[in-house]
């Protein structure tokens, strides 16, 4: 599935599903896409604020996200 644009159930409260979502080198691909990851291009910025927008709808309410990176 596409994190920019994740197609999970939200409950019927219109709360996320997962207790726990982990990121092991997704955002890495994200913020490399362009060679620079500490000059990001405006459309990796919005790729990456996609993902974490995406994230947190996903998170029950007071859930955990664990990102692993390579900084």
């Amino acid at each position: 599935m596409d994190m920019m644009d994740m197609k999970f159930p939200l409950g019927d409260d219109g709360e996320g599903e997962f207790d726990v979502i982990i990121d092991k080198a997704t955002m890495d691909v994200i913020m490399t896409d362009n060679k620079d990851p500490w000059n990001p291009t405006e459309e990796v910025k919005e790729r990456a604020r996609k993902v974490m927008a995406n994230v947190y709808k996903q998170l029950k309410k007071g859930g955990t996200f664990i990102q692993i990176s390579f900084d």
